[in-house]
């Protein structure tokens, strides 16, 4: 990141690196970066939402490649009047899925955690959840079988500041936090450091319109849950999650340096204020 003949970084990892990474850049006149970093993303649901779809699209967010992805959802935001009914669907189908050998003639819906540093972290958060009484665990994380295989940890709770709702877990670890109105949900969702990926499940454009405008994120998916990414569009985010969209179709922009070139082809040259 030093090295005086690179003109740009395309960095992808935590938002504490990748924070160094725009410090270092800022100390040259020439170099730029684009930083894609970490995420609390989410699942905004709406009572007028297309309930299968609402909870099947929650449970691919939230543990597609064991929730060890930037856009993985760990935070379903839930409106209150189908609240214990999302909780009881949502944790039924959860409750099926194993981790395991994503390899094996029937491979798991989930494989194991990356290595021993992301699998101790987890079962930090997962254990934040347990000790604390105004969280209600509705399925527990287990890992009886030798390697990083955890199953997911589902929780209930109101919103809060604590640091397993706001910081990034990186794993099979998800809280359903109830809201009331469409101003509510924005407020929570907000309320992180983080602006990387939301889906928004409602039948109502109107709402969906109000929660792509007001709320922080790089990528929006409308009855898509958050990880509903497509190449040709711009892949990145705000806040903590990071500056610049250097993926997919942007890449080439990205560390391509735009210039001005203007020719003139009269003899003499006159300005558009009529000056010569």
């Amino acid at each position: 990141a030093r090295n005086d003949n690179v003109d740009h970084i395309c960095f992808t990892g935590s938002a504490e690196v990748g924070q160094h990474i725009r410090r270092v850049c800022a100390e040259s006149w020439h170099k730029t970066c684009s930083c894609e970093m970490g995420s609390k993303s989410a699942v905004i649901v709406f009572d007028d939402a297309n309930f299968d779809l609402a909870v099947s699209a929650s449970l691919a967010s939230s543990f597609k490649l064991s929730g060890q992805r930037c856009v993985s959802a760990g935070r379903l935001i839930v409106h209150r009047n189908i609240y214990d009914k999302f909780v009881k669907a949502f944790s039924h189908f959860t409750s099926q899925i194993e981790a395991g050998d994503p390899f094996s003639e029937e491979p798991a819906y989930m494989g194991p955690l990356i290595n021993q540093q992301q699998f101790d972290r987890v079962l930090k958060y997962n254990q934040m959840v347990r000790d604390d009484p105004e969280a209600t665990v509705v399925l527990d994380s287990s890992h009886s079988k030798p390697g990083y295989f955890a199953s997911p940890m589902v929780y209930k709770t109101e919103w809060r500041d604590v640091p397993y709702l706001k910081q990034e877990v990186f794993g099979p670890h998800v809280a359903i936090i109830p809201f009331d109105t469409t101003d509510d949900a924005i407020r929570i969702y907000n309320d992180t450091d983080y602006g990387l990926a939301l889906g928004v499940i409602t039948e109502d454009f109107k709402k969906a319109r109000i929660c792509r405008d007001s709320c922080d994120y790089g990528m929006c998916y409308w009855n898509g849950g958050s990880i509903a990414a497509e190449s040709h569009l711009a892949f990145g985010g705000v806040k903590k999650s990071g500056n610049g969209y250097p993926s997919a179709a942007r890449t080439v922009r990205a560390v391509t340096h735009e210039v001005s070139w203007t020719v003139n082809h009269a003899e003499f040259l006159e300005f558009p204020q009529g000056m010569k």
